[in-house]
């Protein structure tokens, strides 16, 4: 849908769930194995007691997101990164592009080329190989 000529793209899969803004004392665990220089989403982690830390970096900004700046591993106990920094998709993520006029509503599955928070310009690739730029909103189930 269309909101002030923006798309609205809602993702196949709910991403964003359980880790709430970080806070010094916030910590998470590992869900998903991450490999060095991945843009994790909130869905990659679960809250975690501080008390097994590990000591070394674990992040880096890149200007857009959040990177892991290591492989992380399942299970590490990490400080918890900035949640407005984290990627609400990324690449090979399938999105849904749904545009409304009146009442003709159009819509397309796309595959996502980058990643992305809400408010981002994402590039998408369409099943026919298009590829195209829309802003990104944001994801609903």
């Amino acid at each position: 849908m269309t909101r002030g000529g923006a798309f609205l793209i809602t993702g196949l899969t709910a991403l964003l769930a359980g880790v709430s803004p970080a806070r010094a004392d916030s910590c998470v665990r590992v869900a998903k194995p991450l490999a060095a220089s991945t843009a994790p989403v909130a869905g990659d982690f679960e809250p975690a007691d501080c008390a097994h830390v590990s000591a070394a970096s674990a992040f880096r900004y890149d200007g857009r997101t959040v990177r892991s700046a290591r492989v992380l591993a399942v299970g590490e106990v990490l400080r918890q990164p900035p949640s407005f920094a984290l990627a609400a998709v990324r690449p090979g993520d399938k999105l849904v592009i749904r545009v409304q006029a009146g009442p003709v509503v159009v819509q397309r599955t796309v595959e996502a080329l980058q990643a992305a928070r809400s408010g981002d310009r994402l590039f998408v690739k369409a099943d026919d190989g298009a590829v195209f730029s829309v802003p990104f909103e944001g994801t609903q189930p």
